[in-house]
């Protein structure tokens, strides 16, 4: 976890429910859409999406300053579990030098937290807390991560209505599919971005109509009218919140 003055709430590498970043002012929540329920392969959106939160965290505490609010004074940053391998320590490194933290704790004695804290133990900008895992913190099964998951998505998607996009109005990013081949629409999660890509809405991919250049999506927003970008993720999905292989 890391630390950084900012007067807002809370900034999280392990949103939902796909991963997605959230950062929470007062009365309000902004996500970044990471694409999947782990960071590997969606590396770079993962630092973008949290170095994105964490400067508009601290551009909202500017705000709140200069009109004479005051709030939390403290920007906490939980990051993923994503730890173990030389991939991830990188990563972990690297997030930390995007967000520049002033403290920075390190959950548990494995060789990469470890490996992670080396690297700033000697700079005198950041101070480097080691803490073990608190005895009552129990590891949930893969069974049990996929069962959360799923109520998640279903919950998410429960009142989820037909939409539908032109994709030649609005921009693209991400995994994006070759629309040609049905297999690598139908059931791909994404995400309806708006002003700043901050996400308005998940949305379910269903089929491309070819003759309008439209996509069918299945999506619990009321309105499409601030949709700016439709970015995929490499997750498909019933509307039930069923993961299925691509």
């Amino acid at each position: 976890a890391a630390e950084a003055p900012a007067d807002e709430s809370s900034a999280s590498g392990d949103g939902s429910p796909a991963d997605e970043s959230s950062a929470s002012g007062e009365g309000s929540e902004y996500l970044r859409f990471i694409g999947s329920t782990s960071p590997v392969g969606h590396l770079l959106r993962m630092l973008c999406g949290v170095r994105r939160l964490a400067d508009h965290a601290r551009l909202h505490a500017e705000r709140e300053r200069a009109a004479g609010s005051s709030g939390a004074s403290r920007l906490i940053v939980d990051s993923s579990g994503f730890v173990e391998g030389a991939v991830a320590i990188e990563f972990q490194y690297n997030l930390i030098e995007c967000l520049r933290p002033e403290i920075l704790v390190g959950l548990g004695e494995s060789a990469s937290v470890r490996r992670v804290l080396a690297n700033f133990r000697r700079d005198r900008s950041v101070r480097t807390v080691p803490l073990p895992v608190p005895p009552a913190v129990r590891e949930k099964s893969a069974e049990a991560r996929q069962s959360y998951r799923k109520n998640r998505f279903a919950t998410y998607f429960r009142q989820a209505r037909r939409a539908y996009v032109r994709i030649d109005r609005i921009g693209l990013n991400g995994r994006v599919p070759d629309f040609r081949r049905r297999g690598t629409v139908t059931g791909r999660l994404c995400a309806l971005a708006g002003e700043g890509h901050f996400v308005e809405s998940l949305a379910i991919a269903q089929q491309y109509h070819a003759d309008k250049n439209t996509l069918e999506i299945l999506t619990p927003a009321e309105s499409l009218g601030r949709v700016t970008a439709l970015q995929f993720g490499s997750i498909f999905l019933r509307p039930d919140g069923e993961e299925q292989r691509a």
